[in-house]
């Protein structure tokens, strides 16, 4: 026998507030890495190393573990949101900023929305 699951607005609530609150720290982790490479013009120096490879990328590869822990996550697709497609991405674009290869930006807005 077959059956069909209603659709249950609850996962729905819970996805866009997951994502919401992922694009919320990505934005804050932006910001930061706008504030200490990219206005002082320290791209691919070895402070720009230090702060991207030393704290924001090891922060990226922990975040997703903790939070799954903490929060007791066990859907996988929640899971995968978390652990998989936010910190990839950020990771990337961080190594893109350490390594001067970041789009140049005007203000600290656009930096950030290109980020999150």
């Amino acid at each position: 026998s077959y059956g069909f699951y209603s659709m249950s607005p609850s996962f729905w609530i819970e996805m866009v507030g997951m994502l919401f609150l992922q694009t919320c720290l990505a934005a804050v982790t932006g910001l930061f890495l706008y504030k200490t490479v990219v206005e002082p013009k320290r791209a691919d120096t070895n402070f720009a190393i230090m702060i991207g490879l030393g704290v924001v990328v090891p922060f990226w590869i922990v975040y997703p573990v903790v939070i799954i822990n903490a929060m007791d996550v066990r859907n996988t697709i929640f899971k995968f949101v978390i652990g998989c497609i936010t910190p990839t991405m950020c990771i990337f674009r961080t190594t893109a900023c350490v390594f001067g290869v970041c789009p140049p930006t005007s203000s600290p807005q656009k930096f950030i929305a290109e980020y999150a």
